[in-house]
């Protein structure tokens, strides 16, 4: 009886063992995921916000944040402002704006 209820509980520890370990993998895989390539490419993410924001890029940088990749982009718009903005690199959207007034 006692080796019965050592072999059970040597199995629940294997099966719990086994659920943890694809947990973990499936949390790498999606990190991978979120930390991969970015979907849009530096050039075509340059390209959309130097035309909405009507300016000029004049720095663009991909940065690894814990939500996945991150641009961010500084505008000199044509309308006198500054943008900093931050757009995620896989779904493209904006997730900070910052604007201000640049010194004449």
């Amino acid at each position: 009886m006692t080796v019965k209820k050592y072999t059970i509980s040597t199995g629940s520890v294997l099966i719990a063992g086994s659920f943890l370990l694809a947990a973990n993998i499936s949390q790498a895989e999606n990190s991978d995921k979120k930390r991969g390539t970015p979907e849009i490419s530096m050039e075509a993410i340059t390209s959309q916000m130097a035309e909405k924001y009507d300016g000029t890029v004049t720095e663009v940088e991909l940065d690894r944040e814990w939500r996945g990749d991150v641009y961010e982009i500084e505008i000199r718009g044509r309308d006198g402002y500054e943008y900093d903005v931050k757009v995620d690199a896989n779904s493209g959207e904006i997730l900070k704006e910052e604007r201000e007034r640049e010194n004449w």
